[in-house]
């Protein structure tokens, strides 16, 4: 199956573009540090949930904390009719890209 990865700035230029970005980390890791504007839909809930938040039709980008969940998320997208679904990796370098100060 194809990569379906994308770098951090394309998912920033994609998001501006009207992609909806997936947080598919859990409860605790949501909370602690998010990129903005980010829906969350832990992972094992994506069958459950994803269709509240996307359609088919939309382009939609999935992050966690280093790219694994995110990939099984983008996969069971497409899986699921969702043409456009990428990986956008883990959340620190997505926040170094949307340019967002962590609380210290």
């Amino acid at each position: 199956m194809q990569d379906l990865f994308i770098d951090a700035e394309t998912v920033y230029e994609r998001v501006q573009a009207g992609a909806k970005l997936i947080d598919v980390r859990s409860e605790p890791e949501f909370a602690q540090v998010a990129v903005p504007g980010a829906i969350h839909v832990p992972l094992h809930l994506l069958p459950l949930k994803i269709f509240e938040h996307v359609k088919p039709d939309d382009t939609v980008i999935c992050y966690c904390l280093s790219g694994a969940r995110s990939d099984q998320a983008t996969r069971w997208l497409r899986q699921n009719g969702v043409a456009e679904a990428y990986n956008g990796g883990g959340v620190y370098p997505l926040l170094d890209a949307f340019d967002v100060a962590e609380d210290d």
